[in-house]
């Protein structure tokens, strides 16, 4: 007798698990959430200022002639100077001389695309 009243909430509880599954079949999600774009100016300036923080360089280098390319193309923004900059930046090795000339860069490109707050 011992055994069958062990065996008995046992196979309740396993049969019960499977039976009353694991939510209502309604799914609730949230809405999609809109996804905020990024121009060329805005993502050259964020890898520039990432970089004069840290000092190092990584892949993104690459991309940068292409980035000025797109900022030329949709800011109208003359990029030669940056380019000349990237070409020389890739090229440094120390960190501080990195970081002073990414913050440059990332300057004269939010002169460039921020307009200045007027007096009042």
């Amino acid at each position: 007798m011992r055994k069958r009243s062990f065996l008995a909430p046992a196979f309740l509880l396993l049969t019960a698990i499977p039976i009353t599954g694991c939510g209502s079949a309604e799914q609730k999600y949230d809405a999609p959430k809109e996804i905020a774009h990024v121009t060329p100016s805005q993502r050259a300036k964020g890898w520039l200022d990432a970089v004069a923080e840290s000092g190092q360089l990584d892949s993104g280098i690459s991309m940068l002639p292409e980035t000025f390319d797109e900022m030329q193309a949709q800011d109208g923004v003359n990029v030669d100077e940056l380019k000349k900059d990237a070409e020389r930046l890739a090229q440094l090795r120390n960190s501080a001389e990195i970081k002073k000339l990414a913050q440059a860069m990332s300057d004269k490109i939010e002169a460039k695309i921020i307009p200045p707050t007027p007096v009042k």
